[in-house]
């Protein structure tokens, strides 16, 4: 239950890196919450937001095909080549680690449901804080747990393509230690995400 890089070696020290991704990854996907009933809003219900995007925090924007979107990914997290799941409902298509460390998780949930759907049942704590908005012309559901080590902001979308595999996840990590400083980050990265 670990992501691994195929045909890249993960430097000494980085093992411990994908821990608490992947026990977030888990722990989000596990439906530990099964139960917890969370009212959603629909796409006429939720807020229309404009993010402020600073061009100094982002890279160059990255296209990721099986999501019909492009995204520009934190500054200096490096994308980890040929990342594979064992054991997850996700198909994980990029992963990016920067600095703490954090991490930019894109993927695909393995579900028949929509977006709006899944949410509700990936909360897993009255802690948990979900919340819906449009962006871009995208409805997206965001959940955003807070730990004393990790903040996480897990975001579905219905991808703008035909025949999706599921819905879309992008799921930042950051340590709670530097959350206000990688939080323009993450706010700069999710502001960047367009439909192709």
């Amino acid at each position: 239950m670990f992501i691994l890089c195929k045909k890249k070696a993960v430097p000494s020290g980085m093992a411990f890196v994908f821990f608490p991704l992947m026990i977030g990854a888990l722990f989000l996907l596990s439906g530990c919450g099964g139960g917890n009933e969370v009212a959603t809003s629909g796409a006429d219900q939720a807020a229309n937001l404009r993010f402020r995007v600073d061009e100094d925090l982002v890279g160059p924007a990255e296209t990721v095909p099986e999501l019909g979107v492009s995204i520009r990914p934190p500054l200096d997290w490096e994308v980890q080549d040929n990342p594979v799941q064992e054991g997850l409902p996700i198909d994980v298509l990029n992963l990016y680690v920067g600095e703490g460390p954090s991490y930019l998780l894109i993927g695909v949930l393995q579900s028949q449901d929509s977006a709006e759907d899944t949410a509700p049942s990936l909360v897993a704590s009255e802690d948990d804080e979900l919340t819906s908005f449009v962006h871009n012309g995208i409805l997206f559901h965001q959940i955003r747990r807070v730990s004393s080590e990790h903040v996480s902001f897990s975001v579905l979308f219905d991808a703008p393509v035909e025949d999706p595999d599921g819905p879309g996840i992008l799921q930042f990590v950051i340590p709670t230690g530097d959350a206000e400083e990688k939080a323009r980050m993450v706010e700069s990265s999710l502001g960047s995400l367009e439909s192709q």
